[in-house]
């Protein structure tokens, strides 16, 4: 670190928050060994240029005090720490135990959860105060099984024919007709303010939570705050303070609530974000209540697919015949296969023609554009073509194996409750 013309170089990047709130800060943090850490501090740079190092600002920031650099003594509030002849700070802490990843586990509340957190504004969210975002904080514990389930979702490992049987099963198939029938009014009411099909909302409930008799093992504060601890991970930061909004808003404890690995709520499982921004009032309490209030988790499917692009009375998959040329297949021939498109690709969105092109036997044009599905199910190779609506399912969860068993549920249900 070097003073040029009272001008600091080479000096790492601060948090936009503390960037806007100090003119200018450094860092000179060295780690020696594995157990001590040195802090130095310049006398030019802090009593000249009111210059600190980032963490003294940080801890300043958090305590809402003035540092003062005196005598060779560090004040910061009521603390006073001594600094050696060189102007060093030098810290001793006992080594992490092995595997643990989180400094949280040791220090409580973060420096990165002070500074990136804790200023709602930088979410355009100022209903929580400082205080109230560190009472949500000081109970998160990382959840290693939360990760280890992130990384073995089927949706990514399991095969088209596998992750099938996950959902199309007799006794899911019943259950879904037994919650039409015991919720018809309700999916009926819906279906006519929202024009969404009441299979398709039975079949992503009985999809996301077997109709609302498993809503997850897992708290939403524990989940959210390990993907949150991710700098990198701005998206699951903005989800937890939006669990924080959620939970003062419902007087919801985000520690005591179920959820899914990654946070996700209520029957419809929905990310704190989409609940706050999608949930519906169905029952006119007063409350978006997705646990406890059939009407509101119903209403709430329902409008996030319409907000989404939910075309009403229009196909979501078409299946279609398969030619000659690519009978036959399983999993690891279709993998295989070259084509100028992606199958299986819900971000795939081509003609017709395009796929006659390929050597495909579809015998009319479409409107609308399609994503092709081509698996392997049940011992034979099948040809799906996905569209508008199906592309909307896949807002709900970014799968098209997701998508397709939706949809294939949802006409078993229908077909079984009409019968």
């Amino acid at each position: 670190l070097n003073l040029v013309d009272k001008e600091i170089r080479g000096v790492t990047a601060a948090t936009p928050v503390l960037q806007e709130t100090t003119v200018a800060g450094y860092t000179n943090h060295t780690l020696i060994g594995n157990r001590l850490s040195r802090l130095r501090f310049y006398d030019q740079a802090v009593n000249e240029l009111r210059i600190w190092p980032w963490a003294v600002q940080a801890l300043a920031m958090y305590w809402n005090v003035k540092p003062r650099l005196e005598n060779n003594i560090l004040y910061i509030g009521d603390k006073e720490i001594k600094l050696d002849h060189n102007g060093d700070l030098w810290l001793d802490y006992p080594l992490h135990k092995p595997g643990v990843t989180f400094l949280h586990e040791y220090a409580g509340i973060t420096a990165a959860m002070v500074l990136n957190l804790y200023e709602g504004e930088i979410y355009g969210l100022e209903d929580l105060d400082e205080d109230e975002i560190k009472n949500y904080l000081v109970q998160a514990v990382p959840s290693k099984k939360a990760e280890t389930a992130r990384q073995n979702q089927p949706e990514v490992k399991a095969t088209w024919n596998r992750y099938r049987n996950r959902y199309l099963t007799s006794s899911r198939i019943n259950n879904g007709v037994k919650f039409i029938k015991d919720n018809f009014e309700i999916l009926d009411s819906v279906e006519k303010d929202f024009g969404v099909s009441k299979y398709y909302i039975a079949s992503i409930i009985g999809c996301e939570t077997n109709y609302g008799n498993y809503l997850g093992t897992y708290n939403p504060l524990d989940t959210i705050f390990t993907r949150a601890f991710d700098p990198k991970s701005t998206y699951w930061q903005k989800q937890l303070i939006e669990l924080f909004i959620l939970s003062k808003l419902y007087n919801f404890d985000p520690k005591s609530i179920k959820s899914s690995w990654s946070g996700a709520l209520g029957l419809g499982q929905f990310i704190p974000s989409s609940y706050n921004a999608y949930g519906v009032d169905y029952d006119e309490d007063g409350k978006v209540d997705m646990y406890n209030s059939r009407k509101d988790g119903i209403a709430s499917v329902a409008n996030y697919l319409k907000a989404n692009g939910w075309q009403k009375s229009s196909t979501a998959v078409l299946e279609v015949d398969v030619s000659k040329k690519y009978q036959d297949l399983e999993d690891e021939d279709i993998s295989a296969l070259e084509l100028p498109f992606n199958l299986n690709n819900f971000r795939t969105k081509i003609s017709a023609n395009d796929l006659v092109k390929q050597g495909f036997d579809i015998e009319k044009d479409f409107a609308e554009k399609i994503s092709p599905l081509l698996v392997y199910e049940q011992g034979k190779t099948k040809l799906y073509l996905g569209f508008d609506n199906f592309r909307v399912i896949t807002k709900y969860n970014r799968s098209s194996k997701y998508a397709l068993a939706v949809h294939q549920l949802a006409l078993e249900i229908s077909k079984r409750f009409d019968e």
